[in-house]
């Protein structure tokens, strides 16, 4: 995945068809593992992120631009990129950002989830509720 392609993405420079091609040949999955293939940008160059940019993938989820996997992939290198800061004084926009780039732990990835990650990120109204988590415990 190339840093450049995702800021111009979350920027509105380009379209989601620009992403979801650069999105294809990024990961590589083996079991339950992923490795990515990361092209960074170059030094001085960075995005502040912001709740409207969650909204956004939250959107192209909804409408079936982007897979789970894509937006777990995109969440990822946001919140390990240099080039990329969430707003830490924005709780539910680094939630989202910390639970999406997460495979193993946090709400699951389902399309009844990603309507209530939108509820929260718009009106901030929580309906989530512990059963809608990866892992319920014994």
């Amino acid at each position: 995945m190339k840093e450049k392609v995702l800021l111009d993405y979350l920027s509105d420079l380009s379209d989601g068809e620009s992403l979801i091609a650069d999105l294809k040949s990024s990961r590589d999955s083996n079991g339950t593992t992923f490795s990515l293939d990361v092209e960074s940008l170059e030094e001085g160059n960075f995005m502040l992120v912001e709740r409207c940019h969650a909204i956004k993938l939250c959107n192209e989820v909804i409408h079936g631009n982007l897979s789970y996997e894509n937006l777990n992939t995109i969440a990822f290198v946001i919140r390990c990129s240099s080039a990329f800061n969430v707003n830490e004084k924005d709780h539910i926009t680094t939630f989202f950002f910390d639970d999406w780039s997460e495979t193993s732990v946090g709400y699951a990835w389902t399309t009844a989830n990603i309507h209530k990650w939108k509820k929260l990120l718009e009106l901030e109204i929580d309906t989530f509720e512990n059963s809608d988590l990866k892992w319920q415990g014994e």
